[in-house]
């Protein structure tokens, strides 16, 4: 009984007792930075974040897991996940729509007025299980960047 306690105990005051939101991989929002740090190793910690690259199906992309403070702060969490890559914009969008339906809000742009309504240039925004997805392409017809932004819903104000 005694050794019982003191195991529930030890899960308790572990960094894995919160239940945040799923967010993108292995990323959950208000993940302790420690318990980031644990499931990607591989990633550079600085600032406000940690930050990799990873290469998935031949596309590259950067991955920054946005903590809420510097990661200094020993109560860092995690706020929010970007993506940013400039292969592969086109395929990420159709897994998006794959997995999670065609999005609420999708919509064309080119700030300048060049292009007109293109694939180019789109927004497009899914919200799925308390997060929100956000997909943005910008470019031209020689080179495009693409990036994605997982966060909590209660975080954008939707």
């Amino acid at each position: 009984m005694v050794r019982e306690a003191a195991l529930m105990l030890g899960l308790l005051a572990s960094g894995a007792a919160y239940a945040g939101t799923p967010l993108w991989g292995k990323v959950e929002a208000d993940m302790p930075l420690a318990d980031v740090k644990a499931a990607y190793p591989e990633g550079k910690v600085a600032g406000s974040g940690v930050r990799f690259k990873e290469k998935v199906e031949g596309c590259t992309r950067n991955v920054v897991i946005s903590m809420d403070r510097e990661v200094s702060d020993p109560a860092a969490k995690v706020k929010e996940v970007f993506l940013i890559g400039s292969s592969c914009g086109p395929r990420i969008f159709e897994q998006l729509v794959a997995k999670y339906g065609e999005p609420r809000d999708l919509s064309y742009g080119d700030p300048l007025g060049f292009y007109g309504k293109n694939d180019f240039n789109k927004t497009a925004r899914w919200a799925s299980e308390g997060r929100s997805i956000v997909y943005k392409l910008q470019g031209d017809i020689i080179s495009t960047v693409w990036t994605l932004t997982y966060a909590p819903v209660k975080d954008l104000g939707l």
